[in-house]
């Protein structure tokens, strides 16, 4: 799975400078396809016109297929892959990878612990269908998620015998870490529900979440990689709350995304990350898409408070939105996935606290390409990303204890855990649907990102009994000579 993610990661350092040119090259080409594109649908060209910016189409479109062979040629020549190996990932103790496999026309689970792998045959048969209806039920609608909380217990729940049952028995005690395939993508294994209530509100329903922590990774060998990666404890964020109103628009290849209301919690939501790191805020207009790429590079934490836009049939046209700029030429306040990708960011964790910026399009043997991909590509080790448009409020809240925890020590995933399982037990009844908290998720490397307080206190005091150890021995020396 995620194969060509994880070609293009093993072999980050070994790119030369052809593969330098060729990218380049790729996105000065995908920049004039937007750009035509954009024209193709203006009715007051005339037919000859017309006809020109077809021709250009067709040849960027051809061009774009050339380039992307010679990457992919250029990726895949240095690859030191051998395929059917498993990674060697070192597990943890109390760690249990859930690796996900659907051939089409089966469904399989391989579960790895440290010193162990357990293969299950799973029940194809209506999965899929289940899946689907838990996803449209709790993400499509917010009157749906608030209308039945019976109901969604019995859909979670079916979805849980179906795809966790079968080895339930080994998850206690362990931190997950999910490798979905295809369809399992979609939906985010905390609320799945382990046992149903008679009486049942959404705020006492057993969810998974209640006893795992969860993380998620694309495959196992992009995981050994992000593992492997040094850590830098700089922990500086970058904070960006763009500003919109109702009255902005932004066109990409001729689709109107309009209006675009100002998220009215996504200031307060940066400014408390100050509380607990270092910040840089970049806020209104100095949000913009310039002053990001110029700056991302420095930051080991960066943080996108902001709208995206989704395309689902070619993620690398999904991008992250900036503050519009005035008589800016050069950049038009988008962020495109194929601008993301050739970025160099040295970034620990990424947050893009935007809607469905982890859900793109399935790809058979690649898995879900979205726009939290672009971002492992450039070089974060880690993405906390969105399964469908996120609460700008309760969002807000989560993110907040979700950087408290973060500056205590915890890992990526169990800070994220914290937050949610703190806002369920504060929000009222009608906000504590998993619509509200299950759709923020963390991929990648969920290592903690400050040293913990406790095995810092433990060094010290070894240190200090080490010194007093060698004073003595020291010392008795020292009198013995006397």
């Amino acid at each position: 799975k995620a194969y060509i993610l994880f070609n293009s990661l093993n072999n980050r350092e070994l790119q030369d400078e052809n593969h330098t040119s060729l990218y380049n090259e790729l996105s000065d080409t995908q920049q004039l396809l937007s750009y035509y594109q954009a024209r193709k649908n203006n009715n007051s060209l005339d037919s000859a016109k017309q006809f020109e910016i077809n021709t250009s189409i067709t040849n960027l479109l051809i061009r774009r297929d050339q380039l992307l062979s010679g990457i992919n040629d250029n990726i895949f020549g240095n690859s030191n892959v051998k395929l059917g190996s498993f990674p060697d990932i070192k597990l943890k103790k109390n760690e249990l990878l859930i690796n996900y496999f659907d051939t089409g026309e089966e469904l399989f689970a391989f579960l790895l612990q440290r010193d162990d792998l357990f293969f299950f045959k799973l029940e194809k048969k209506g999965t899929k269908d289940i899946i689907d209806s838990l996803r449209n039920y709790i993400s499509y609608s917010k009157s749906n998620a608030l209308s039945d909380p019976k109901r969604f217990q019995k859909i979670a729940n079916i979805a849980f015998q179906k795809i966790i049952q079968p080895f339930s028995h080994k998850l206690e005690g362990m931190n997950l870490i999910i490798s979905p395939d295809g369809y399992l993508n979609l939906i985010p294994f905390e609320l799945l529900v382990r046992e149903t209530k008679d009486l049942v509100s959404y705020s006492n329903i057993d969810y998974l979440i209640r006893n795992n922590n969860i993380q998620y990774t694309y495959s196992a060998n992009i995981l050994s990689i992000l593992n492997q990666r040094s850590q830098n404890f700089q922990n500086q964020v970058l904070a960006i709350s763009p500003q919109f109103n109702n009255t902005n628009s932004r066109v990409k290849n001729s689709i109107q995304w309009s209006p675009l209301p100002e998220l009215n919690h996504t200031l307060t939501e940066i400014q408390n990350i100050g509380n607990y790191f270092d910040k840089v805020q970049q806020t209104g207009i100095e949000a913009s898409e310039t002053n990001f790429v110029l700056n991302a590079d420095n930051f080991n934490i960066l943080h996108l408070a902001t709208h995206s836009i989704n395309d689902f049939n070619d993620p690398m046209n999904s991008g992250v939105l900036f503050s519009k700029v005035p008589h800016d030429t050069l950049q038009d306040g988008v962020l495109y996935g194929y601008e993301i990708q050739f970025q160099r960011l040295n970034a620990e964790m990424v947050v893009l606290s935007a809607c469905n910026t982890g859900v793109g399009k399935l790809v058979d043997g690649e898995g879900m390409i979205s726009l939290a991909n672009t971002f492992f590509y450039a070089g974060a080790n880690s993405v906390v990303m969105s399964l469908w448009p996120v609460g700008d409020k309760s969002t807000s809240e989560i993110i907040k204890e979700f950087y408290r925890n973060l500056s205590e020590g915890y890992s990526k995933s169990e800070s994220l855990r914290m937050a949610k399982l703190s806002y369920m037990e504060t929000a009222p009844e009608i906000a504590s649907s998993p619509y509200y908290w299950a759709g923020l998720v963390v991929n990648g490397n969920t290592r903690p990102i400050v040293s913990n307080s406790l095995d810092w206190y433990i060094w010290v005091t070894i240190s200090f009994l080490l010194t007093g150890i060698g004073w003595i021995v020291y010392s008795w020396f020292g009198n013995r000579k006397q």
